[in-house]
């Protein structure tokens, strides 16, 4: 008799038209629209910058980009949620326009600005 668990993991997520295979490991390439970023010192702050940054990241291998507006540094000035919003939607819309086939992560600890990047999906993606 085995020991063993059988545990029912997935392989795989579907989301909208794409799956996400667990079949391999996956790269997730990081981009920061923050301007004190501990990482990049906020050095893609316009749009079109953005976008070369995830189109190099996704070359060299990335299967999703995460994508935060707000500062996890230590010690950094926090900023509420309509400016996390001003400064993720636009660069969001442009990513699901340009990359449609990869796969994004929105990295914040506000429900509504989870909710707000996961439901406005429909509308860019048009």
């Amino acid at each position: 008799m085995s020991t063993k668990i059988k545990e029912n993991i997935p392989n795989h997520y579907q989301i909208n038209a794409k799956k996400l295979l667990f079949t391999k490991p996956l790269v997730m390439g990081i981009v920061n629209l923050t301007p004190d970023s501990f990482y990049d010192g906020g050095k893609y702050s316009d749009v079109n910058d953005v976008l070369r940054d995830a189109e190099e990241k996704i070359k060299q291998g990335a299967d999703i980009i995460d994508i935060g507006a707000a500062s996890s540094r230590p010690s950094a000035k926090e900023i509420d949620e309509t400016e996390e919003w001003t400064r993720l939607e636009p660069v969001l819309k442009e990513l699901r326009k340009k990359f449609p086939n990869i796969f994004i992560s929105v990295d914040t600890y506000r429900s509504n600005i989870a909710k707000k990047s996961s439901g406005s999906w429909s509308r860019y993606n048009q």
